[in-house]
């Protein structure tokens, strides 16, 4: 689990990255596993102040960040999920590394 929580602060040190592009970095039998533990993990991170979470659709400024007391919320609208089932059109959920989130990841690399 330690790589996959270093591999999705590495996602999010570049870009805004969707929430469903992580799914397949956990291991479960089956698709809707994998979402479940994505939310766990994305949770997490976020309490922790890892990751900032954004809602938007073109994600070209006009992107808010999600507070934190409506993160949990967010994340298990499952329709956030699926690429083909949107709330509205365009509109997703995006994460990226905190600086203290990028501070981990650097941390955690440059020891190994």
């Amino acid at each position: 689990m330690e790589q996959v929580i270093f591999r999705i602060l590495d996602d999010g040190t570049e870009d805004l990255t969707g929430i469903w592009e992580i799914v397949d970095y956990f291991s479960a039998h089956t698709h809707s596993e994998k979402i479940v533990k994505a939310k766990e993990v994305l949770t997490v991170l976020s309490e922790c102040g890892l990751i900032e979470l954004y809602i938007g659709k073109q994600f070209s400024g006009e992107e808010q960040l999600i507070h934190p007391d409506q993160t949990y919320k967010q994340l298990n609208d499952n329709r956030f999920w699926e690429i083909d089932n949107k709330i509205e059109p365009e509109q997703d959920i995006r994460f990226k590394s905190t600086e203290r989130g990028e501070k981990l990841l650097f941390c955690a690399t440059t020891i190994e």
